[in-house]
Formats: C-alpha cells, sequence, structure tokens
C-alpha cells in the first residue's frame, strides 16, 4: 500500500487494517516454516505496510501532542551532537591557552617589578 492511501484512512480504519495485517504475517511465516509458501516477497510486503502504519500513528499522535505543547524537546543527532563536543573542547582549548597567557604575564609584571625594587 502506499502511504498517501494510508493517510486518507482514519485511525480505527488503519488500527483495522494493521490487525489484518499482523494476523497475515503471522500466518505467511507460519506457512513459510512449513514449506507451503509460494509467494515469499509477500512477508516482505507486508512487514513494510506494517511499518508504514505504525509510521503514520505515530506521526498523528506527536501532532496532536505537539498541539497541545506536551512534546519533549526533539533530540540532536549524532551530528549535532559531534559538532557540540568539539565546539565545547575548542572552548577549553581557548580557555587554557588564555590563562597560560595571564599566568606568563603576571610572572613577567612580579618580575618587572622586583627588578626595579632590586635597582632601587
Amino acid at each position: 500500500m502506499k502511504a498517501a492511501e494510508l493517510r486518507a484512512m482514519t485511525n480505527e480504519q488503519l488500527h483495522q487494517l494493521l490487525a489484518d495485517l499482523r494476523s497475515e504475517w503471522r500466518d505467511l511465516r507460519f506457512d513459510a516454516a512449513l514449506g507451503r509458501l509460494t509467494n515469499t516477497m509477500r512477508i516482505r510486503q507486508v512487514r513494510k505496510d506494517i511499518a508504514r502504519i505504525l509510521t503514520i500513528l505515530t506521526e498523528r499522535e506527536r501532532a496532536a501532542l505537539a498541539e497541545q505543547g506536551l512534546l519533549p524537546p526533539p533530540k540532536r543527532t549524532r551530528r549535532e551532537r559531534k559538532l557540540a563536543r568539539q565546539r565545547q573542547r575548542n572552548w577549553q582549548e581557548h580557555e587554557l591557552r588564555r590563562q597560560r597567557r595571564i599566568e606568563q604575564s603576571q610572572r613577567r609584571r612580579r618580575a618587572r617589578v622586583e627588578g626595579e625594587v632590586g635597582q632601587s
């Protein structure tokens, strides 16, 4: 079945179709185990149809939750997490270099002050 056809159905129709497809899938697996299955491609088609229906039902549930404002914030992708780690690491390195420069300038000032005190 096409996703557009499934989206045109109501939730009740989708749940009924889902139950029918799961029953058919169980029968197909049983027939395959017994060696009676002639169209092995049908198992794959049924599995994919079940996945499509579940996806559409989940989309509808999430849309309803989003309208109510009850959805948690979306998870970041792996790439977003990786970039955030890199930014954090770069920031830490930047802060470390900054701290070292501050310490060096403080040492120079102390050395200058001690040198001036020694000359007086």
